[in-house]
């Protein structure tokens, strides 16, 4: 499945980050694609946008603090 690599998004008008979308889902944010795991990746370049996921699926909200919560471990 293809993988989204948007670059420099401002997530809720915060400060810009990249966000890696995998399979539909939120693979990680503030991370770059691994090589070998994400084989067919996309770059969409976000700068100047801000990225609104609660408005387009309601569980995404939820499933973004997750990932924001592993990626501080």
């Amino acid at each position: 499945m293809t993988t989204y690599w948007i670059k420099n998004a401002a997530i809720l008008g915060g400060e810009p980050t990249d966000i890696v979308l995998a399979n539909g889902l939120v693979w990680g944010i503030g991370v770059r694609p691994e090589a070998g795991v994400h084989d067919e990746v996309v770059e969409v370049d976000a700068t100047g946008l801000i990225a609104l996921p609660g408005l387009v699926d309601r569980s995404l909200k939820s499933q973004l603090a997750i990932v924001r919560r592993h990626a501080r471990r």
